[in-house]
């Protein structure tokens, strides 16, 4: 259920102040379109660019946009088989751009991060040049320990239930899905780490 306007918009706010505290730059927008119209200011012309596996990226629109671009998109998702979907996502590492969510957010800044095979967590961390996070509102969480929470059980427990048509596939994505938790409470390379919050609820 979408929050009140009024509400995200101050949430979004103090959000904006203490990931700035967290030297992490962030901005808001209020609905997918916009959302969408700053992802894209953030590619300079001829980049390399790339994607971590991401609900809330196609909600927006943004893989459709990346997909039509005028550069070069790395998309791990578009591999054939495991060793092409691999080769792809280490290449994606040295992207000018990385686009990706993440499943919850704290009250003071704090990103979480789970992941099935870790290259989505790696990115976050290190590697590309600039990495774009785009927040639904709906991801707030109280605090840290309520993020990890949201980030090991809803979010996690969505994926599951909206990828698998088996009983079988539910206990294989279990195990995969939650593999492995990074939290960003902070950034070393000033300008390397952004954040674009939406109004809308959006991701699992």
């Amino acid at each position: 259920m979408a929050i009140p306007q009024k509400l995200a918009d101050l949430q979004a706010e103090h959000l904006i102040q203490q990931l700035k505290e967290r030297n992490i730059e962030a901005g808001y927008c209020q609905n997918k379109v916009e959302a969408l119209e700053l992802a894209l200011s953030f590619i300079p012309p001829g980049s390399t660019v790339s994607k971590g596996g991401s609900k809330t990226l196609a909600e927006i629109g943004l893989v459709d946009a990346l997909r039509s671009g005028e550069y070069t998109f790395l998309d791990p998702s578009s591999g054939s088989g495991s060793e092409e979907i691999k080769s792809i996502a280490y290449q994606s590492m040295n992207a000018d751009v990385y686009f990706t969510s993440v499943n919850a957010i704290s009250a003071d800044g704090q990103l979480v991060a789970i992941d099935g095979i870790g290259n989505r967590v790696s990115a976050l961390a290190f590697g590309p040049r600039r990495v774009v996070i785009i927040i639904g509102m709906n991801k707030l969480a109280p605090d840290i320990d309520a993020a990890i929470s949201r980030a090991k059980g809803i979010a996690s427990q969505s994926f599951v239930a909206q990828n698998c048509n088996s009983y079988q596939e539910v206990l294989l994505a279990a195990e995969k899905v939650g593999n492995m938790t990074l939290v960003i409470n902070g950034n070393a390379m000033p300008g390397r780490i952004r954040v674009i919050l939406v109004a809308d609820d959006l991701g699992y």
